[in-house]
């Protein structure tokens, strides 16, 4: 909740967050950067299976990285499907109790 009442007492207090970097500063770090990414290799940028080979180590940990989060994406979807099922049995057995007790109700009134 935002207080109106004393706008001129919260201009007091502002904190000021914008932070100034020189022009040549960022000339620098742009050249840096460019210069990094140029200096690096093609065989740094790709993984082995671009490569062709795809019996490698890299390859293997890769689609062993991928099969484990696959299971665990398995495991989590089932057991939201497990806890909607036993929300309909649940349901579906608070139903019939639900028509055996109003049936019970029913024939005490006759009597």
């Amino acid at each position: 909740m935002v207080r109106e009442d004393c706008p001129e007492e919260a201009q007091k207090h502002r904190i000021h967050m914008k932070v100034y970097v020189s022009p040549l500063i960022r000339k620098c770090v742009v050249i840096g950067c460019l210069a990094v990414s140029l200096s690096l290799t093609g065989s740094l940028q790709a993984c082995s299976v671009c490569f062709g080979k795809s019996d490698a180590a890299l390859a293997q940990g890769l689609n062993m990285g991928i099969l484990s989060l696959f299971v665990l994406i398995a495991m989590v979807l089932s057991g939201f499907i497990a806890f909607f099922v036993l929300l309909g049995v649940r349901a579906n057995q608070h139903q019939e109790l639900d028509s055996k007790v109003s049936n019970a109700v029913g024939m005490l009134q006759k009597n």
